[in-house]
């Protein structure tokens, strides 16, 4: 089995055989066609761009899930491999347990936002407390893409933090573009889901 060869190809291909492809036609040879055959002709063609369009959507839908799975792949790769001191060790474990966990002392908030990103972006989350990187793009949180473009992040955050104030960021090739409008803000009265809208 062929990994390159993706699940879409060998759909596509299939499709294929059921939408044959259409040959162009003169206008002398379309003067000598009945109605009907001009009729089924052009339906035919009109099916052939139709399964073309979708064809490069879902090529473009399968390169962009096969591109996030290798970017996970590489990221617990180099998580598996960057143990190099027991500062960094312990550094990695404190940002986890920030991220992930909650205790009697911290509320787990998620946060959510909708956004069409394009190939080879992402989008982070970056505010006010340590949490979410005191405003630190070095320590932005990443956020994971789901179904339809929506992208959210877990993170626990401790009661006493008051009020938090937020904003969303897009990266893309190691560049950073700060969504624009004011900040996002929240107070930390029990963990719940925040959904907030896109600022251009």
């Amino acid at each position: 089995f062929n990994p390159c060869f993706s699940w879409g190809a060998m759909a596509a291909l299939a499709m294929k055989q059921l939408v044959p492809e259409v040959p162009k036609i003169s206008p002398e040879c379309k003067k000598n066609m009945s109605k009907f055959q001009l009729r089924e002709y052009y339906r035919k063609r009109y099916e052939q761009a139709k399964f073309a369009r979708c064809e490069k959507k879902y090529e473009k839908v399968w390169d962009e899930v096969l591109r996030r799975e290798q970017a996970m792949a590489e990221e617990a790769k180099v998580g598996k491999t960057t143990t190099s001191s027991t500062t960094d060790t312990t550094m990695s474990r404190s940002r986890s347990h920030s991220l992930l966990e909650s205790d009697d002392e911290s509320e787990v908030y998620e946060f959510i936002v909708h956004y069409n990103t394009k190939f080879g972006e992402e989008i982070y989350v970056v505010g006010s407390c340590p949490e979410l990187g005191d405003w630190d793009l070095c320590k932005k949180v990443h956020m994971g893409w789901h179904e339809g473009n929506w992208w959210k992040a877990k993170v626990a955050i401790p009661k006493e933090r008051n009020a938090v104030e937020y904003k969303f960021i897009l990266g893309h090739n190691g560049n950073d573009r700060w969504e624009g409008g004011f900040n996002h803000s929240f107070e930390c009265s029990g963990g719940r889901r925040l959904l907030a809208q896109w600022q251009p």
